[in-house]
C-alpha cells in the first residue's frame, strides 16, 4: 500500500508531531508499506543529506510569500507527489497547512484519515464555536479521524463527528531508545547535578506547557528541600518571560535552561532525573509524559487533562489544575520518598510497554487504513 504521512513540522525539527509522523512513518515501513513524508518544514541547514538516513522518502515543499504564492505553488507541489507517488492513501496530521493538501487530495479522489493530536480547542470543557465552524468545513471529506485521547474522540462526537467514524489509537513511545538502561554520560558533571534532586520538564517554552508554575513552586521546595533543581529543556517564546521569573524569584542558582537537544540525547537527561513534571494545559497525551515513564521516572501532571498518560498514585500523580501548592507538595512528596520513586518509574515502565509500543499503534493505524480502502466511499458527516 502506497502511505503518504503529512504532518507540517518534520525531524530535525523538535516536537511532538515530529516525532509521532517519524515512528509511523517507520512503523509503516516496517510492515512492508511504502511510506512518504510530506511536510513543510525546511531542510536541516548544513546537512543536505540529512533525509537520506531514513528508509522512506521525505519531501518537503518550501513555504514561499505572499500567501497566494504559497497556496499556488503548495498546491502543485502536494498534487504532484500524490500522482507521482501513486499514493492509496494519506495520514495526516491535523495542522496548519494541510487545507492544500485535502484540497488536492478530494481533486484526485485520494481517501484521508485524520489524526487528532490533542490540540487544546478540543481538550476544553466548552469548544469555541468558530473553532467547530472552522474544523468541520476543513475536515468535511475526511473518512475517519484518529483521536489519541478518549477525551479527543467524545469533544469529535461532540461537534458533529459520527461515533463510527472516529477510532481511539494511542500515540506511543519507542521504549528501546527511552530506556532506564544505559546511564546519564557527563550530564552530572556539565550540570554540577552531583549530591541534587533534580526535576525535569521537557516541552516547547510555552505558557501553556506550564513551566511558570513549576518555577512557581520551586520557591516552596527548595525550603523543604534545598539541594533541589529545576532543569528545564527546550525552546520557545515564552523562554525571556520564564527567565525574568526565575530572576525575580531569586532561582537562578536552582533552574538550569539547557536549550533544545537532539532527540538522541533526550533520554539521558530523563534518567539524569529524579521526578518529571509536565503540568501542561495544552495536550492530554504528550509524548513527554511517556518518554520519562519510559526510562523508569514518575510523572507529575494537572488532573483533567493528563488522566490518559499518567495514572494517578500508580505511575505517578496528578494535582488541581493551577495548583501551585500541590504541585509543591507532590514534588516534594517524590523527592522525599526514594522507594515510592522507584515503584511508580517500574509500573510506568511497564505500562509503557504494554500499552504504548509503536508496533501495537502501527499495526491498528495500517488496519484501519486498509479497511477504509476495502469499503466502499461512505457520507460525509
Amino acid at each position: 500500500m502506497n502511505i503518504l504521512i503529512y504532518s507540517d513540522k518534520f525531524l530535525p525539527t523538535i516536537g511532538g508531531s515530529c516525532r509521532v509522523s517519524y515512528e509511523l512513518a517507520r512503523e509503516f515501513h516496517k510492515l512492508n508499506h511504502n511510506v512518504s513524508v510530506l511536510t513543510v518544514d525546511s531542510k536541516p541547514s548544513g546537512s543536505p543529506d540529512f533525509d537520506r538516513k531514513f528508509p522512506f522518502d521525505v519531501f518537503r515543499c518550501p513555504v514561499y510569500q505572499p500567501h497566494f504564492i504559497r497556496r499556488i505553488f503548495s498546491y502543485r507541489f502536494f498534487r504532484n507527489i500524490l500522482i507521482k507517488r501513486k499514493i492509496r492513501i494519506i495520514y495526516i496530521l491535523a495542522s496548519h497547512y494541510d487545507y492544500l493538501l485535502i484540497k488536492a487530495a478530494r481533486k484526485l479522489n485520494i481517501p484521508y484519515v485524520v489524526s487528532i493530536q490533542s490540540p487544546q480547542d478540543l481538550i476544553l470543557p466548552v469548544i469555541p464555536p468558530e473553532f467547530i465552524k472552522k474544523f468541520n468545513k476543513r475536515y468535511a471529506g475526511a473518512r475517519m479521524f484518529i483521536a489519541i485521547a478518549e477525551k479527543i474522540k467524545i469533544n469529535l462526537m461532540k461537534i458533529g463527528v459520527p461515533a463510527d467514524k472516529i477510532k481511539y489509537v494511542r500515540i506511543g513511545v519507542n521504549h528501546e531508545h527511552f530506556s532506564p538502561d544505559g546511564g546519564t554520560g557527563d550530564i552530572e558533571n556539565k550540570y554540577n547535578l552531583k549530591g541534587k534532586n533534580v526535576i525535569l520538564t521537557v516541552a516547547r517554552l510555552d505558557i501553556n506547557k506550564g513551566q511558570a508554575d513549576v518555577i512557581n513552586a520551586l520557591r516552596s521546595v527548595i525550603k523543604e528541600i534545598p539541594n533541589t533543581v529545576y532543569m528545564i529543556i527546550g525552546e520557545g517564546d515564552y523562554e525571556k518571560k520564564l527567565r525574568s521569573i526565575t530572576i525575580n524569584s531569586d532561582l537562578e542558582k536552582h533552574i538550569i535552561f539547557t536549550g533544545a537537544l537532539d532527540y538522541s540525547e533526550l533520554p539521558a537527561y530523563y534518567r539524569s532525573a529524579d521526578v518529571c513534571v509536565m503540568p501542561s494545559l495544552s495536550e492530554s497525551v504528550g509524548l513527554s509524559y511517556l518518554e520519562a515513564q519510559s526510562c523508569n521516572r514518575p510523572v507529575v501532571g494537572y488532573r483533567g487533562i493528563a488522566e490518559e498518560a499518567v495514572l494517578d498514585g500508580v505511575t505517578g500523580i496528578l494535582v488541581k489544575l493551577k495548583s501551585v501548592e500541590e504541585l509543591k507538595s507532590s514534588i516534594v512528596g517524590l523527592l522525599s520518598d526514594e522507594g515510592l520513586c522507584q515503584k511508580m518509574g517500574r509500573a510506568a515502565r511497564e505500562r509503557m510497554i504494554e500499552k504504548f509500543s509503536w508496533e501495537k499503534i502501527g499495526r491498528e493505524s495500517v488496519e484501519i487504513m486498509e479497511r477504509m480502502l476495502w469499503t466502499k466511499k461512505e457520507k460525509q458527516y
